[in-house]
């Protein structure tokens, strides 16, 4: 779907793919290419990982085996460009949610088994480079419980999605909001910013310094830089 409304069919999954309840984000990774799941689909019947390029070209990259730890729940990319993900497993039948790691070739690497836990699973990779998650069912109560997975994964990237006001005087304060924010120091075309503050890796204040000249603003993390598209103007 374009900006202006107008609609292409990418792909047409055969019908009745879509029969369990589980329904797991599209993902668009790095690469450009879209990712998704199904809970409920490929030959087993216990769910695939599948690409599909935004020419419509659609590639099962894994299959679930025909187990009772199956079904995937949850998808998301890492900061090495890999795949991780959650499966909800049919409990009733003795099964267990795993977490994974898939490559985008398609090589399947079981991460962790939870014994205590329902994997209906929100999963995120934190500023810090460890995944988090939160489990539906499990814990001390039964009623669900928050974990955090440590795979050695570098800090992830910046991203600065938009930025407020858009023109200001030196001293004007701009919150820029983004992603992976944490530790973060910012200039403005080229010019380190007077001060930077954040209480949260999804936001971060700073302040025109003197001498700044209208252009992009640059963020800088722990996990590399990201410049915007967009330039600020020094009035």
């Amino acid at each position: 779907m374009t900006p202006s409304g107008s609609f292409t069919q990418l792909y047409s999954f055969p019908s009745h793919t879509f029969l369990n309840y589980f329904v797991v984000p599209l993902l668009q990774a790095s690469d450009g290419n879209l990712y998704g799941a199904i809970a409920s689909a490929g030959a087993n019947g216990t769910g695939i990982i599948y690409k599909l390029t935004l020419g419509g070209q659609y590639t099962p990259l894994y299959t679930f085996p025909k187990d009772n730890n199956s079904g995937p729940t949850w998808l998301i990319e890492g900061s090495d460009g890999n795949l991780y993900g959650a499966t909800y497993g049919n409990l009733t039948a003795g099964g267990h949610s795993e977490l994974f790691r898939l490559t985008k070739s398609g090589q399947y690497t079981l991460l962790h088994t939870l014994t205590d836990a329902a994997c209906q699973c929100d999963l995120v990779q934190g500023s810090d480079g460890i995944i988090y998650g939160t489990a539906q069912g499990g814990g001390a109560t039964g009623a669900g419980e928050i974990f955090a997975l440590n795979v050695g994964l570098s800090k992830p990237a910046p991203h600065a999605q938009y930025f407020y006001p858009q023109s200001g005087p030196v001293s004007t304060q701009v919150r820029i909001w983004g992603s992976n924010l944490l530790s973060a120091s910012v200039q403005f075309n080229g010019v380190p910013a007077t001060t930077v503050s954040n209480s949260g890796s999804n936001y971060v204040w700073a302040t025109v310094p003197v001498g700044a000249t209208t252009g992009p603003i640059t963020v800088t993390t722990p996990g590399g830089n990201i410049t915007t598209h967009l330039s600020f103007t020094v009035e």
